[in-house]
């Protein structure tokens, strides 16, 4: 019996439903359905067709990523191949570098010791040359042709009737004598050098002609001057400048050998070997008034 009863209640509640739908209920109902179905089956598809042109324009983006993204990548290894080729070239280049530096080194080493080597020669050379030319003396203005036909006879007769048979022990003796090349159509005669067999006679004639202080050949005034090697006279024109202004100063100078400038002011004696020494020492004086 009370299975009857919960089917009476059942159907008692399930017929008022149907009763409140009628024909026309139902049809708006099933209007109103259908309008929201088809609005959702639209909108679906536009949603569906976004989404295929989102995916469409990504699945390009991704293509045009990957394919740039390739261009890279190649683009780097070509890069780092290139860097691991001059890696290597630079490696070779600083081995070699570092060798020649090696080579530079120790050709530097030698070409120091042979700039040593040639300087302590060409001095020698020197020294030896000037000593060859100690028995020497230079003529200064003597007139052309005066000597003919025979200098060496000419010279020795001369020297002793100039400068005083007193002064010579023994009548000096001449090996020889001849004039330097030169044009002869100049006014300035031609410089004579004779060699002297003693050196002493060559000491005699020059302390001869200081203490006489002028010697003449007819109206000609007559310098004697030591022969020097080319190299020594060079080094002595550095000192001409210097040399005139203690002239204009009336200053007692010198010339040392080889090179040397010596200057005596107020008993005092100084020696240059750099003329830019001897300007400054005489620049020094002038403004203290030593003068």
């Amino acid at each position: 019996m009370p299975s009857k009863k919960r089917k009476n209640k059942t159907k008692l509640v399930s017929s008022p439903v149907v009763k409140l739908h009628d024909d026309g209920d139902a049809s708006s109902v099933a209007s109103s359905s259908s309008s929201v179905s088809t609005n959702v089956s639209d909108a679906t598809c536009v949603d569906t067709c976004q989404n295929l042109n989102v995916i469409q324009k990504l699945d390009l983006m991704r293509n045009d990523f990957a394919t740039k993204i390739d261009g890279v990548l190649n683009a780097i290894q070509d890069v780092k191949k290139d860097v691991r080729e001059f890696s290597g070239r630079l490696d070779l280049a600083e081995e070699r570098i570092s060798s020649m530096e090696d080579v530079v080194n120790t050709e530097k080493s030698k070409l120091e010791e042979a700039t040593k080597r040639i300087t302590f020669l060409s001095r020698k050379l020197d020294d030896l040359e000037n000593r060859s030319r100690r028995s020497n003396l230079r003529v200064v203005n003597l007139p052309e042709k005066v000597e003919n036909p025979d200098a060496v006879a000419f010279l020795e007769k001369w020297l002793c009737e100039t400068l005083g048979r007193s002064i010579f022990p023994t009548p000096p003796i001449i090996e020889r004598a001849h004039r330097l090349p030169g044009r002869q159509n100049t006014n300035r005669p031609r410089v004579m050098i004779m060699k002297f067999l003693n050196f002493q006679d060559v000491v005699r004639v020059m302390l001869a002609a200081r203490q006489k202080g002028q010697v003449t050949y007819g109206d000609q005034e007559i310098k004697f001057f030591p022969d020097l090697s080319a190299e020594v006279l060079r080094q002595r024109r550095r000192f001409d400048d210097i040399k005139q202004r203690l002239r204009s100063l009336n200053l007692r100078y010198g010339i040392v050998y080889p090179a040397k400038l010596r200057v005596t002011v107020n008993g005092q004696t100084r020696e240059f070997e750099d003329p830019l020494d001897a300007e400054k020492f005489l620049q020094g004086i002038q403004n203290t008034g030593e003068l």
